[in-house]
């Protein structure tokens, strides 16, 4: 914000520059005119506008320059279209200043909803990462308890899985690029509530894909149970069947 107040501060005195500029270049055309309709009338010769002096105004040498002369056209109010007093100013400059200073203060007032704006995004892609942290913490693959072969459908489940997983790191790495995206959009403040709606959205999609891989996990872990219990039937089935082949080998 800080490198926004410099340009500022520098547009604002550019503007005074060609304001002031402007008033020396009138300034200096009308007294050539002024001189030039009147070197002809030496009789009727008016004092110098600048110092009363009895020469033409170019030759003041009181003030010789124009910046001078712009000065002192200023502090003795002389119009600047004929250098003459007792009407209204028609130089411009004032007004020009004003018209200045007027678009100054807007842009600060701009400025300071855009500051109050990038805040209020900042917090919000503060949480946002903060949740993916959490999020990327509880993602991470568990090895499986029970080592099973031979079974399509868990190995179609693991397949899904880890499908998710991938989805989810792509949804996670958007996450982590949106807030560069956020401060290259902030700076219209018009399109605030649209960068609101893709970081609820993204939330949302965030969320729904938590909960896709919770019922993932809770069925992987479903089958793993299931597994484990066919797996101690087998064991159970194959002492059984041991048991009754010895009787049998002990009657025959």
């Amino acid at each position: 914000m800080r490198t926004n107040f410099e340009v500022i501060e520098r547009v604002i005195r550019e503007l005074t520059t060609l304001v002031k500029n402007v008033a020396e270049c009138n300034l200096r055309g009308r007294s050539k005119e002024f001189t030039l309709k009147n070197e002809n009338k030496v009789k009727g010769r008016k004092p110098c506008a600048f110092c009363q002096g009895e020469h033409w105004n170019n030759q003041c040498s009181e003030y010789p320059d124009v910046k001078s002369r712009t000065k002192r056209g200023i502090e003795a109010k002389l119009c600047f279209n004929c250098l003459g007093t007792g009407h209204q100013r028609n130089d411009g400059y004032e007004s020009a200043l004003k018209t200045a200073r007027t678009e100054v203060y807007e842009l600060h007032a701009k400025n300071i909803k855009v500051e109050e704006t990038l805040k209020k995004i900042e917090v919000i892609v503060i949480n946002l990462q903060k949740k993916n942290e959490a999020t990327r913490g509880s993602l991470i693959l568990k090895k499986p308890r029970v080592d099973f072969k031979n079974n399509h459908e868990f190995e179609e489940e693991i397949s899904r899985l880890r499908g998710r997983y991938d989805e989810l790191s792509k949804l996670l790495k958007c996450a982590d690029e949106l807030p560069a995206k956020l401060e290259a959009e902030a700076t219209d403040t018009a399109h605030v509530d649209i960068l609101h709606r893709k970081v609820e959205m993204l939330d949302q999609q965030l969320n729904e894909k938590n909960v896709e891989l919770l019922q993932l996990d809770q069925r992987r872990n479903d089958a793993e149970r299931s597994f484990g219990e066919h797996k101690q039937w087998l064991r159970d089935a194959n002492y059984r069947i041991g048991e009754l082949t010895s009787e049998v080998n002990e009657k025959e």
